[in-house]
């Protein structure tokens, strides 16, 4: 689906001790399905990946408060992302997310696009 949760731990990366504090629907506007998600190091932005009709996308939303689901408001589609028309989970590098890295299952690749 296309349902987010966001839970907190009691105890620091111990999934068992988490309870969910917010459930939420992004509605893609193509009609797509939510394939991976990451953030901004700093909170404030929440980047989701969605397929649909053999293209992959990466969208981006701004949370006023910082690692708050709930406060999130979309900006706009960020990147098409070419070469993999099924991607299905991405991640930013971790030096100021200058790199994107998707996973792909219609090529079994891993792809590496430049800041987008």
């Amino acid at each position: 689906g296309n349902t987010v949760q966001q839970l907190d731990l009691t105890t620091a990366y111990t999934p068992s001790t988490a309870t969910v504090t917010t459930n939420r629907t992004f509605t893609e506007p193509g009609g797509g399905t939510w394939e991976g998600m990451d953030f901004k190091a700093d909170g404030t932005k929440m980047y989701l990946l969605t397929r649909y009709g053999g293209v992959s996308k990466v969208y981006q939303y701004t949370l006023s408060t910082p690692w708050v689901l709930s406060t999130a408001t979309y900006d706009s589609v960020i990147a098409t992302l070419n070469g993999e028309t099924a991607g299905r989970a991405m991640r930013f590098g971790q030096n100021g997310g200058e790199k994107l890295f998707m996973v792909g299952s219609s090529t079994d690749r891993i792809y590496q696009y430049p800041s987008v």
